[in-house]
């Protein structure tokens, strides 16, 4: 299922996809972790989480990543890349343990993003 912070679809309460996942023990498989946010206001947004990447010392890519993983257990990002340097980046948001704060801080950026593409 497509999950990130410009597709909140299966966490909604209209599909409560992510939540049926959740009851019933199954994986979610989130793909296109990193994708979207070309228009104006999508790149807002992305600045938004880059000041909070950057208060920790990372990247937007590696916050986004370990903000999903942070949203529990059964949620597998997978995220595609042809560069050896974006998948070493990748790779370092298992290695980021966001605290509550920064948690709190990314679900706000979400919940008042107005994501359009």
């Amino acid at each position: 299922m497509e999950y990130s912070p410009f597709s909140l679809q299966i966490d909604s309460s209209q599909f409560k996809l992510l939540k049926t996942a959740r009851k019933l023990s199954v994986a979610v498989v989130a793909y296109s972790p990193l994708g979207r946010g070309e228009s104006p206001k999508d790149l807002a947004f992305m600045d938004k989480i880059q000041d909070i990447a950057n208060a920790e010392g990372g990247t937007a890519s590696q916050l986004t990543l370990a903000w999903l993983l942070a949203q529990g257990d059964e949620i597998f990002p997978i995220s595609t890349t042809t560069r050896p340097e974006r998948l070493v980046e990748n790779l370092a948001s298992c290695m980021v343990e966001l605290s509550d704060d920064e948690k709190i801080a990314v679900s706000k950026e979400v919940e008042h993003a107005e994501v359009i593409s």
